[in-house]
C-alpha cells in the first residue's frame, strides 16, 4: 500500500469514529510523518465553539469491600474517569451540568450469600436490578431525560438491612452525556 493509500484508509476510520455531529462539523486533522506517533491525530473534543456539546462521562469503581445500608446513596471512591466534574466521590452523586439526554449503568457484585435490589434514582426511579446469592452482580443500564442541576445516584433497596458489596473494581457505575437538549 502506498502513503496515500494509507492516508486514505485512516481518514475514513476516523469519520467512522466519530457521532453524526461531529461529521457536519469540520475538524482539523494533523498529519505526522515520525516514528512512534499516530499518521493521523483528531482533536480533543473539548467544546470551544459556542453551542457545542461538552464532553460529560464518568466511570467510578469500589476500591474494597464496603457495607452498604438500605436507603443509603452507594459513594464509588475509585474515580476512573470525570469528564466534566459531573460526579461527587464525597457524596456519590451526579448533577447534570446540562440539559439532556444521559446513559447510565451500573454493576454491584454482593460479596455475601444474601439477596439485594438496587436502584439508579433521580427525581423519579430511572433503572433497577436485583440479584441472589454470593458474588452475583446486580446490572443496570438505563437512559433519562435529566435537567440541568438533577441529580443521580444508587441506592440499595432491599435485602438485609446492611448488605457486603465486593470491592476490588467488581462494583462500577458510570454514565455519559448522550444528547444536549
Amino acid at each position: 500500500m502506498n502513503f496515500h493509500a494509507g492516508a486514505m484508509l485512516m481518514c475514513l476510520a476516523v469519520v467512522a469514529a466519530a457521532s453524526l455531529d461531529e461529521i457536519n462539523q469540520p475538524k482539523e486533522l494533523h498529519m505526522h510523518k515520525s516514528g512512534s506517533r499516530p499518521l493521523y491525530q483528531r482533536e480533543t473534543g473539548k467544546a470551544t465553539r459556542r453551542g457545542a456539546q461538552p464532553d460529560v462521562t464518568f466511570q467510578v469503581s469500589l476500591r474494597s469491600d464496603t457495607s452498604w445500608g438500605n436507603g443509603v446513596v452507594l459513594k464509588f471512591d475509585d474515580v476512573k474517569l470525570n469528564i466534566g466534574g459531573a460526579y461527587n466521590n464525597h457524596s456519590g452523586i451526579f448533577t447534570a451540568p446540562v440539559t439532556g439526554t444521559y446513559q447510565f449503568w451500573a454493576n454491584v457484585m454482593v460479596n455475601e450469600n444474601t439477596n439485594m435490589a438496587v436502584e439508579i434514582k433521580g427525581q423519579k426511579l430511572l433503572g433497577r436490578g436485583y440479584c441472589y446469592n454470593l458474588h452475583r452482580v446486580a446490572s443496570i443500564t438505563t437512559a433519562a431525560l435529566l435537567n440541568k442541576g438533577d441529580h443521580v445516584w444508587i441506592t440499595k433497596v432491599a435485602g438485609r438491612a446492611v448488605t457486603s458489596v465486593r470491592g476490588n473494581s467488581y462494583s462500577s457505575y458510570g454514565g455519559t452525556l448522550l444528547k444536549q437538549h
